[in-house]
């Protein structure tokens, strides 16, 4: 019984990771680093803009890059073909660029990283919009969003549910044994009281 408790508050310390990691429990992992590393810092994100036909795109066309894990978005419209952008960043953080051109699209993302001066991110446009075979964005991204999980919240969590479950198979074979034993016990005193109701026979 005891091993039985213990695991089910290592299930639930497993289930607070998931939680966590999917961002629906706050827990301020990301301030902390963002602490240890020190306040975000510029970074450029720059390259060329071509449309299907591999051509340099127009000028005008709008270029989107957002920080996924500071929520800070910057946009440049693009010139002769290219285009940069800046944005405040910390090491590790996703890095998510898109724009959109003659009613096609283009997504990346990449992890920052701040010992750069520029990020070339080349952009060509000539993804359906929705068409998730094409939506290479979006398949880096969870990708990615699997990768920055904080999986060293799962060690408390599962350290205890296998010290549960040892627990719990250790009494198991505990109680096997005492109630051999007193099987045992049992057998024995029967054995004895039949040998003493003969003797008085």
């Amino acid at each position: 019984m005891r091993g039985t408790i213990i695991a089910l508050i290592g299930t639930a310390f497993i289930l607070g990771a998931i939680l966590v990691n999917l961002g629906y429990v706050a827990l301020p992992v990301q301030q902390i680093e963002n602490i240890a590393g020190g306040p975000p810092m510029p970074i450029g994100v720059g390259g060329w803009v071509k449309d299907n036909n591999s051509q340099y795109a127009e000028d005008g066309v709008v270029v989107t890059v957002e920080n996924l894990d500071l929520q800070a978005v910057g946009t440049r419209a693009t010139q002769n073909g290219y285009y940069g952008v800046g944005i405040d960043a910390n090491n590790g953080d996703r890095i998510y660029v898109h724009a959109e051109y003659g009613g096609l699209v283009c997504k990346r993302t990449f992890y920052a990283d701040t010992t750069l001066v520029t990020h070339w991110c080349n952009l060509t446009i000539n993804e359906i919009p929705g068409d998730d075979t094409n939506d290479t964005g979006n398949n880096t991204l969870w990708w990615n969003v699997l990768l920055k999980w904080n999986y060293w919240l799962f060690i408390p969590g599962v350290t205890i549910l296998v010290s549960g479950l040892a627990l719990e198979s250790h009494d198991g074979k505990k109680k096997k044994t005492r109630t051999r034993e007193t099987e045992t016990g049992k057998t024995s005193t029967r054995s004895i009281e039949k040998f003493v109701d003969n003797l008085d026979r």
